[in-house]
């Protein structure tokens, strides 16, 4: 499966509209796209979303420091992120 694919999963399972962009703000329902077509960032801004299992599956996603500490609080076995 793509990223681009995995973006339009998000959409149906969690029922949002994400939209692509070059700088993702803090308060957005946005991914970024490499030149490869690859996700390198998702913002999810009070989506409700819970189970953040789906981030696996998208290996070009980094995450800053922040918010690898979150997500390792959230779920330890999910953070293996890019830096």
């Amino acid at each position: 499966m793509t990223d681009l694919q995995i973006i339009k999963q998000i959409e149906q399972q969690f029922n949002i509209k994400l939209k692509k962009v070059d700088e993702i703000g803090w308060n957005t329902k946005t991914y970024i796209v490499n030149n490869k077509g690859n996700i390198i960032g998702l913002g999810l801004y009070n989506c409700g979303i819970s189970d953040i299992s789906f981030l696996k599956d998208l290996t070009s996603l980094i995450l800053s420091p922040l918010q690898k500490d979150i997500f390792s609080q959230i779920s330890p076995d999910r953070v293996f992120l890019n830096t």
